[in-house]
C-alpha cells in the first residue's frame, strides 16, 4: 500500500481533481487502520465479501469523477500515469476505456493490452518481453487489463458495472466485450506506465487457476452458450 499510495499522491495531476478510494476486500491484517492513519486524504471503504468485482463496483458507486481509474494495490505508478490516460480518453467521446503499459518491477512487460487466442482464451500482449519500446504506439485494442485502466463513467452507465459472477480474472475481458458491443473504443496508452508486483496479495496459485478456467467457461456461457459443450 505504501508504494502504491505514495506514487498516487505524487502524481503530476491537479490535486483538486483527484479522488483516491481504497476498497478493502476483507483483509486479515491492519490495512484499513494503516491507510486511515497514514493517508487521511484517501477514502477507505469495506467490502462485505472478498469479491474483486464487487469491490470495484463499491468504489465506483462511491466515486464522483467523470473518469474512473481501476488500479491494483500491488502497483507503483509513474508520475504521468493518470495525466496520459485522461489526455487520450478525453480526445474522443467514443473512447470508453484506456489502459496503461504495465511493467513488472524489473522492467519486463506484463501487459500492453490483451490479445485473443483461439477457443476463447485471452492473454497479455508482450508478456515477459523486455521493454524495447516495441509497444509504444497508441492503438485500439480489444481489451485492457484492469490492473491499470481508466473508464469513462458515461460508458459504464451504458454497459453496466463489473459482473460480480466473475469475482476476479477475465472480468476486464467481459467489460471490454460489452463496451465494444455498444460501439465504444478501447485504447492502449503506452505513455501511461504502471509497475506491478503481480499477485502481491499472496494469492494461492491453485485458486488463481480455478478462477481463470471457471471464468473462461462463464464468458462462453454468457455470450456464446451454443459453444459451451465443446469448450469443456
Amino acid at each position: 500500500l505504501k508504494d502504491c499510495f505514495d506514487s498516487l499522491l505524487a502524481l503530476n495531476y491537479p490535486k483538486d481533481k483527484l479522488e483516491v478510494i481504497m476498497v478493502d476486500n476483507r483483509s486479515q491484517d491492519d490495512s484499513i487502520e494503516y491507510a486511515r492513519k497514514r493517508y487521511p486524504r484517501i477514502k477507505v471503504f469495506k467490502n462485505n465479501i472478498n469479491n474483486y468485482c464487487r469491490a470495484n463496483n463499491l468504489g465506483i458507486a462511491k466515486s464522483k469523477g467523470e473518469y474512473i481509474a481501476i488500479l491494483n494495490n500491488d502497483t507503483k505508478v509513474d508520475k504521468n500515469w493518470l495525466f496520459e490516460l485522461v489526455k487520450i480518453i478525453s480526445k474522443d467521446d467514443k473512447i470508453g476505456a484506456v489502459g496503461s503499459k504495465i511493467l513488472f518491477m524489473d522492467g519486463r512487460i506484463q501487459s500492453a493490452g490483451h490479445i485473443e487466442f483461439p477457443n476463447y482464451n485471452w492473454g497479455d500482449r508482450g508478456f515477459l518481453e523486455k521493454d524495447r519500446q516495441q509497444y509504444n504506439k497508441i492503438m485500439q485494442v480489444k481489451s485492457v487489463s484492469n490492473c491499470s485502466a481508466l473508464y469513462r463513467r458515461k460508458a459504464l452507465d451504458k454497459i453496466g458495472m463489473f459482473d460480480e459472477d466473475f469475482n476476479m480474472y477475465m472480468e476486464d475481458v467481459d467489460m471490454a466485450f460489452r463496451l465494444r458491443r455498444k460501439g465504444w473504443k478501447i485504447l492502449f496508452v503506452p505513455t501511461s506506465i504502471t509497475y506491478h508486483k503481480l499477485h502481491g496479495s499472496q494469492q494461492a496459485e491453485d485458486l488463481r487457476q480455478f478462477y481463470i478456467l471457471k471464468n473462461r467457461l462463464l464468458f462462453i456461457a454468457k455470450y456464446f452458450p451454443e459453444k459451451l459443450p465443446e469448450s469443456f
